[in-house]
């Protein structure tokens, strides 16, 4: 055993970082990823991109406090995103209001797109963008997920569909070495287009005036499509129980673990910056960050990381999914 794993064997077992109470979750609820074959085998085989590994969205709707919020920023070193409000329409009134996409759902209807977008690259039109229908298949994916759909449910989702379509991504990166400085950006939509029917009941319904799709615009589909991440996707639904900063947390794990060359430490400060907008203490933000990586960890059991008093010590680590050729 090298220094480094003798090193993250006993820091592993320090009491800042919590067990998860065996009277409160069950241990057959959390399966390790055994690698993509098996997921795909499974069918649960889904990416990620890889923008919303290294940033987020909100946890809660930041409109709340704030009505007249320009963007939503958050940092990860050298990457700042800036998500704007998306300008939607109330079918019954008319009346439009900028709205930002925030909580579980978006993050549970994001692994569906980009899993779209690697399955179904070659129905890319000529100009890149890429149709989906989804009156069936989203709310399919997430059943198979074990989110319950219709009711309130199925109302919340289609809350946040048109949150998520409309808004704004821009991504700037910055780089600086002996001989310069730069930045280089990204800004796109989502959706170049979209159409929504509902039915009596608030649910998506496919026998209306027009169905239930989305035209993704060509900069988001090639954004993924330039790096896809495979992950399991019931890794993401047991997430979803813990909320949506679980969710990031394991999504910028299974991408930042593997990629790293050597061990580094993250300090809570930087992490903040990255996980912590919605909590105006250090010391808060650390707690419910340390609370939730029993939980990550238990699906991600490959991640070698260890919780320490100056921030998140990390480990070249593989990926949650070992990468294989994927299958038809």
């Amino acid at each position: 055993m090298s220094s480094v794993e003798k090193k993250t064997t006993r820091q592993t077992a320090s009491p800042l970082l919590p067990t998860i109470p065996s009277d409160r979750l069950a241990q057959a609820e959390y399966a390790a990823v055994i690698g993509e074959d098996e997921a795909n085998d499974a069918g649960y085989l889904g990416f990620t991109g890889r923008v919303f590994t290294q940033t987020c969205l909100p946890y809660r709707d930041p409109m709340v406090a704030d009505p007249h919020l320009r963007a939503w920023e958050r940092r990860n070193g050298s990457m700042n995103l800036a998500v704007e409000p998306a300008r939607v329409v109330d079918p019954e009134t008319g009346v439009a209001a900028y709205k930002m996409p925030f909580g579980k759902y978006p993050r549970l209807i994001l692994p569906w797109l980009t899993t779209q977008i690697v399955r179904r690259q070659s129905d890319r039109e000529a100009d890149g963008r890429l149709q989906l229908e989804f009156s069936a298949s989203l709310p399919k994916f997430l059943q198979d997920l074990g989110q319950a759909w219709g009711g309130r449910q199925g109302k919340l989702v289609m809350d946040q569909v048109p949150r998520l379509f409309g808004a704004r991504i821009s991504v700037t990166e910055t780089a600086q070495t002996g001989g310069g400085r730069g930045v280089r950006t990204s800004e796109y939509t989502i959706a170049r287009g979209y159409q929504l029917w509902w039915d009596a009941a608030g649910d998506m319904a496919a026998d209306g005036l027009w169905g239930n799709s989305v035209v993704l615009s060509a900069e988001f589909v090639q954004d993924i499509l330039d790096t896809p991440i495979p992950v399991d996707l019931r890794s993401v639904a047991l997430m979803s129980k813990h909320g949506p900063m679980a969710m990031d947390i394991l999504a910028w794990l299974n991408y930042r673990l593997p990629s790293a060359k050597r061990p580094s430490l993250i300090t809570w400060a930087q992490l903040h910056a990255q996980f912590g907008a919605q909590y105006d203490r250090l010391r808060a933000f650390k707690a419910a960050f340390v609370g939730k990586l029993p939980a990550v960890h238990s699906v991600y059991r490959d991640a070698r990381f260890d919780v320490e008093d100056e921030g998140l010590r990390i480990f070249p680590s593989p990926p949650a999914v070992q990468r294989a050729p994927l299958k038809p």
